[in-house]
């Protein structure tokens, strides 16, 4: 070559590299992303999984972020992500934006010709008119600052007066401190708003029931993602281009409702219900699910308030007589009520009565097991337990000698086993309130039907403490549920008429005889209880006691009744 010219390969090579960058050089993650998307559509998108295509499509454009791919890569993503936009999830808006930014990125992207249907060419050929002017955000819509928009998919129909179930997730790479859902009802002009709460992969919620109305007619509504500055990082939908649910009086198939929870209930019209009208609820708005509360009767049919969350479950009966009638002050509402923290009217918390007393019946009932020989025999002695006693009050022992129990001669001195109502206290209690829930005590009493020659036998003592449930029980009027241990000194009788064959000559040969079986001295024991309030300083004692005696054994369930008083 002549040496004037040997200079024209290294001129005409680096015109080649400015000039066709993508036939020199590829990105360094140009292979990566690539197969990410051939996954996305060669088998989401194909198989009908669109949200999961445009999950892993968003979540490589974030990969490609800084330049780590190369444009005709950035162009293919965009480009297929909206395919599945506007042939999967008929969002047509979207899937002409996603062409415009592959049009942007290379104006050399082309459609994949068996990928193509009639909407999505009008869709790239109207992208491509305007690609190289992209117009810009509507007024007063946030746009996305960061990552890709939120994958959601919105519900077909929705029926009316029913909570609208929205569930979102946010694409790969992109993280947020609060997602909102912007919503309109049908025929209003203001926005409202609607915080998410984490739900499995995403974010869940629904806007509640008098939202959605009793009108048909298209509820409105976009999602937009915050960062911890507030700044929006991801958006689905805007005020000029809003996601769209028809509101239908009913709807065929099956009910919305979010990932793993039941779909949500219909609620009652306020035209069947007028507020303040007798057996008809508060006109507050109930509350939907994920929304805070104190009460069950805050939140939505099918709804109940758990940990101060309205959540799926069955509300309480909390036994409050309270009105819970909307307030803005505690003069709105009855006597001896509050306007809450809720803005509903409460009963009042008076302060709690820290000594309490009470009279209590209980009737103890035994589990006595099968015995022979109970007055003994020329064999055997009484058992300790038992007493024999004659019909005029002597004891058999001291002159008798029965025959020896014979099932088969049927020679009595036996009793069968069984459960029998055995000995009756009548108990005073004392107990003092520690904190909120827990009270210790004694009780003391009188036993009747007790041996007669036991005179210790007829009194009762008793340490117990005690947990009662609730937030601040003591401090309103409600139902009051308990546990207690207790353990002291008692004694408790059974008595039975036993028949018996006398071995000793000169007397009764066939006597029946009073026979006295007891469990003493000591007992341990728990119960279960619960306080009917009949004012807040006042009320009704119900509770089952187990009780267990030694070291003379004996078991017994014992139910008593009561009446308690706060001083």
């Amino acid at each position: 070559m002549d040496r004037r010219f040997r200079w024209l390969p290294v001129v005409l090579g680096s015109l080649a590299l400015i000039l066709l960058p993508g036939a020199a050089r590829s990105a360094p993650k140009d292979a990566a992303v690539n197969r990410i998307a051939d996954d996305a559509i060669n088998n989401d998108y194909l198989a009908l999984h669109f949200n999961e295509a445009v999950k892993k499509l968003r979540g490589a454009l974030v990969t490609c972020s800084a330049n780590a791919c190369s444009p005709q890569v950035r162009a293919r993503l965009h480009r297929d992500l909206g395919v599945v936009l506007i042939a999967g999830l008929n969002r047509a808006g979207e899937g002409k934006k996603e062409f415009a930014e592959a049009l942007k990125a290379d104006p050399r992207v082309t459609l994949q010709k068996d990928l193509t249907t009639p909407a999505i060419e009008q869709a790239f050929q109207a992208a491509r008119g305007g690609a190289s002017a992209p117009s810009a955000p509507p007024a007063g819509a946030a746009q996305p600052s960061g990552g890709g928009d939120i994958i959601h998919t919105p519900a077909s129909e929705q029926a009316v007066l029913t909570p609208l179930p929205i569930y979102v997730e946010l694409p790969a790479g992109v993280s947020a401190t609060k997602v909102l859902v912007m919503y309109k009802p049908f025929g209003t002009s203001d926005w409202q708003k609607l915080e998410l709460r984490k739900l499995q992969d995403g974010y869940g919620g629904e806007i509640p029931c008098q939202a959605v109305g009793s009108t048909t007619g298209d509820l409105s509504y976009y999602i937009q993602a915050n960062d911890a500055e507030g700044d929006v990082v991801a958006l689905n939908g805007s005020r000029k281009s809003p996601n769209k649910v028809p509101i239908q009086n009913e709807i065929a198939g099956e009910a919305p409702h979010l990932p793993g929870r039941p779909a949500p209930a219909k609620c009652r019209d306020k035209a069947d219900c007028p507020p303040g009208f007798p057996g008809c609820a508060s006109g507050k708005r109930a509350k939907a699910w994920g929304a805070s509360c104190e009460q069950d009767r805050e939140c939505g049919e099918g709804l109940a308030c758990k940990a101060g969350t309205c959540e799926t479950g069955e509300k309480r009966d909390s036994g409050e007589s309270s009105s819970g009638k909307p307030c803005e002050t505690s003069s709105d509402c009855e006597a001896g009520e509050a306007c809450s923290s809720a803005k509903t009217c409460e009963e009042k918390a008076g302060p709690r009565k820290k000594i309490w007393v009470s009279f209590n019946i209980q009737q103890d009932i035994s589990f006595v097991p099968a015995q022979q020989d109970v007055c003994g025999s020329p064999t055997n002695v009484a058992p300790n337990a038992f007493t024999c006693f004659d019909q005029d009050g002597f004891l058999y022992n001291d002159y008798g000698i029965p025959q020896a129990s014979d099932p088969e001669m049927g020679t009595g001195n036996e009793i069968k086993g069984g459960p029998r109502r055995s000995t009756l206290r009548l108990l005073f209690d004392f107990s003092y309130l520690l904190g909120k829930n827990f009270t210790i005590g004694a009780r003391l009493g009188y036993v009747l039907g007790t041996q007669p020659d036991r005179p210790l036998a007829k009194f009762h003592g008793e340490a117990r403490v005690a947990y009662w449930f609730g937030g601040d029980p003591f401090a309103k009027k409600s139902l009051r549920p308990y546990l207690a241990a207790m353990g002291g000194l008692a004694e408790v009788d059974d008595k039975f008429s036993v028949q018996v064959f006398e071995t000793v000559s000169g007397y009764d040969p066939n006597p029946t005889l009073n026979v006295w079986r007891r469990g003493a001295r000591t007992f341990a024991g728990g119960a279960a209880g619960v306080m009917i309030p009949t004012a807040s300083n006042m009320g009704i004692l119900a509770e089952l006691k187990v009780q267990s005696f030694f070291p003379t054994s004996a078991f017994t369930f014992s139910p008593s009744l009561g009446y308690a008083l706060g001083l």
